[in-house]
């Protein structure tokens, strides 16, 4: 039987790995942070 890795079962890289996949496809989240000043939405 093959055995697959469980959910949050992540290696040492595969972490780093993913993240920067998705900065490679265009993550739209760096797209918004640099559009967006968020100190403005910072509690004193």
């Amino acid at each position: 039987m093959k055995t697959f890795k469980k959910h949050r079962d992540y290696g040492f890289w595969d972490q780093d790995i993913r993240l920067s996949k998705l900065s490679r496809l265009g993550d739209p989240l760096e797209k918004l942070y640099e559009g967006v000043d968020f100190e403005k939405f910072r509690l004193f």
